[in-house]
C-alpha cells in the first residue's frame, strides 16, 4: 500500500488563530470536495474517509498565522485518485482566508516503522468529552488500536487478529491537553510518540496510521502522524 502526500503551498488572506487552524484548513479542503458528486457524497456520508492533514508551517509566532503570508502543509491519502483530485484543484482554490498557490505530490513507500509521532492533536472522543475524564489510560490505548483496526478491516475487507503488541510504549508528549476549535466547540487532544513493535500486524497499522491518522476526525485533520523508520 502506498502513501500519497501532497504539499500544497497557500497564501493567507486573513490572520488565523493557531487553534483554529484545522477549522480553516478543513473548509479549504471540503470547498473542492463538495464541487465533484462522488467526493461530495463521501464528504456527507458517516464513514472513514482515509486521508487526513496536518497545521501551517512554518510555525505561527505568538500563535497566530499572519495574513499576507506564505505557508505549506501536507495531505496525506492511500487513495491516488483522490491524491489526483486535490492536486488538480486546491492550488486553483480559494477560501475567504485561503488561496491555494501550488501542489506536489510524492509516493511514500513502506520501510520498517521504529517510532510514529503525532503533528497534530489526537483525538478520542467520549459522551462526555475529553478522555481523561472518563476513561482510564488502558481504556484510551485500547481505542487507539481498536479504531485502527477498524479502519484497515473496512478498508480491505478482512478481520484482523486483534490479539497482537501494538507498540512497545507510548509516551504523551503534552503537560496540558491541546485545544482547538472544532465547529462551534473547542476539543482537546494529545500529542504522542509512539515506538511501534515489529510484528507484521502492528507494522501494517502503523503505515496505515501515517496514511490516514491516529484517533478520530481524521478528515477534520486531527492525528496526523510523523514517523521514523529503521
Amino acid at each position: 500500500m502506498d502513501i500519497y502526500e501532497l504539499k500544497i503551498k497557500i497564501y493567507l488572506l486573513k490572520d488565523i488563530k493557531v487553534n483554529e487552524t484545522q477549522n480553516y484548513l478543513a473548509y479549504f479542503i471540503d470547498s473542492v470536495l463538495v464541487k465533484n458528486k462522488q467526493y461530495a457524497q463521501m464528504h456527507e456520508q458517516n464513514t472513514y474517509k482515509y486521508y487526513t492533514f496536518d497545521s501551517l508551517y512554518p510555525l505561527a509566532k505568538n500563535g497566530i498565522y499572519k495574513a499576507d503570508n506564505i505557508y505549506v502543509f501536507r495531505i496525506r491519502t492511500i487513495d491516488y485518485k483522490l491524491a489526483e483530485y486535490f492536486s488538480n484543484n486546491l492550488s486553483n482554490n480559494r477560501t475567504n482566508e485561503l488561496q491555494g498557490l501550488t501542489t506536489n505530490i510524492k509516493i511514500l513507500k513502506q520501510h520498517l516503522i521504529k517510532k510514529i509521532y503525532t503533528l497534530t492533536p489526537v483525538i478520542i472522543k467520549t459522551e462526555n468529552g475529553y478522555w481523561k475524564n472518563n476513561l482510564s489510560l488502558n481504556d484510551f490505548e485500547e481505542r487507539l488500536k481498536t479504531n485502527l483496526i477498524k479502519k484497515y478491516n473496512n478498508l480491505f475487507n478482512c478481520k484482523l487478529d486483534e490479539d497482537f503488541q501494538f507498540y512497545n510504549y507510548l509516551k504523551f508528549k503534552n503537560k496540558v491537553p491541546v485545544s482547538r476549535k472544532y465547529k462551534n466547540i473547542t476539543l482537546l487532544g494529545d500529542m504522542l510518540e509512539l515506538e511501534i513493535a515489529e510484528n507484521d500486524i502492528a507494522q501494517k497499522l502503523a503505515w496505515l496510521a501515517i496514511g490516514v491518522s491516529l484517533g478520530e476526525l481524521s478528515a477534520r485533520g486531527y492525528g496526523m502522524v510523523n514517523y521514523q523508520f529503521y
